[in-house]
């Protein structure tokens, strides 16, 4: 399915960069103040729009291969919080952590993992429009795993749409891809992990991230 959806992505995208590209010859070639101009801006907006979609498309349907080895969950987790930090504080958001010391080493692919925790930060920072709290606890559990929750204090998410959150191209956000929960589930169960979401309108959401210690069982 992966494979069919990439050529599909693929044959879709390349007659669209040649319209994109005689729209433009076209809107170059109309004089300035004409009302065609401005319809061939709205035309090239919309196929802008289109590829940046099947770029999506085609980035969920070919996942990267992963370089697994042993890693601290604090590698990628530190280096996201610490790369956000910043960008929050100028949210007015306060960016509480608690990450236990000495968890059990993980095995898989850091930089991966590191994408799925930006994707949680950026989507919580998201709906905190007005400021508010993130936080970032992480701690061993007994069998073996590792629990992250990402808890923020924004504007929640709606019974309705959280049934929805993880099928691909969903969004509540206007210039959201609807990509980024896809990616992080698919990313977190081919390391034999779970994801999953709770959530309350008007006072917040928790996303929380189990996965399997190295020295565990899979």
């Amino acid at each position: 399915m992966g494979e069919l959806s990439a050529h599909l992505a693929h044959e879709v995208r390349n007659p669209l960069t040649g319209i994109s590209s005689a729209i433009q010859v076209m809107q170059t070639e109309t004089p300035e103040g004409s009302p065609r101009r401005e319809i061939l801006g709205q035309v090239l907006e919309q196929l802008n729009r289109m590829e940046q979609t099947m770029g999506n498309f085609l980035r969920f349907a070919r996942m990267p291969e992963a370089v697994v080895r042993p890693f601290d969950l604090h590698e990628p987790l530190e280096r996201v919080l610490d790369l956000i930090e910043a960008r929050l504080s100028t949210q007015h958001i306060e960016l509480k952590r608690d990450i236990a010391k000495g968890l059990p080493r993980l095995r898989g692919d850091p930089g991966q993992i590191e994408q799925v925790f930006l994707n949680l930060l950026i989507n919580a920072s998201h709906a905190m429009a007005h400021g508010g709290t993130l936080s970032v606890v992480a701690h061993a559990e007994p069998g073996g795993t590792l629990l992250v929750e990402v808890r923020d204090t924004g504007k929640g998410i709606s019974s309705t749409d959280l049934e929805h959150v993880f099928r691909p191209f969903f969004t509540t956000r206007e210039n959201g891809s609807g990509l980024g929960l896809p990616l992080s589930r698919q990313i977190i169960m081919a390391h034999n992990g779970d994801i999953w979401i709770e959530s309350v309108p008007d006072r917040g959401t928790s996303v929380y991230v189990r996965l399997p210690a190295a020295t565990a069982e899979v």
